[in-house]
């Protein structure tokens, strides 16, 4: 299935709430799997978004990074780019029914709409 990087970062955030619902074994196993897999990609996305931040950016005397204000619209530009690239994702959906009578915002809904499905 494929997802855009900025899918991932989404989705990932939903999938933190809901693994901490009480879910039938078979379902949190299952959801468990899958965040594992969104973790890993968004660790990868960070660390481009770290270097982003040293390219554009410029060390203070801490050795902090900051992007100076007339460099702030290219990195934007490039990160936004970048979270547009589309990646396979090999992941079964999972039917809303077997996730029980849980709740979760719409828009956290929205961001996980491809990991699950109507009956």
């Amino acid at each position: 299935m494929k997802f855009t990087l900025l899918e991932v970062k989404n989705a990932e955030q939903g999938l933190v709430k809901i693994m901490q619902k009480e879910l039938p074994i078979k379902i949190s196993y299952r959801i468990s799997k899958i965040i594992n897999i969104f973790r890993k990609e968004s660790s990868e996305i960070e660390d481009a978004r770290v270097k982003l931040v040293k390219k554009y950016g410029k060390a203070d005397e801490e050795g902090n990074i900051k992007i100076e204000e007339e460099k702030q619209d290219d990195f934007r530009n490039e990160f936004t780019e970048f979270l547009q690239e589309e990646i396979e994702i090999d992941i079964d959906p999972i039917s809303i029914e077997d996730i029980g009578n849980i709740t979760i915002s719409p828009l956290d809904m929205a961001n996980m709409e491809k990991i699950f499905k109507e009956n």
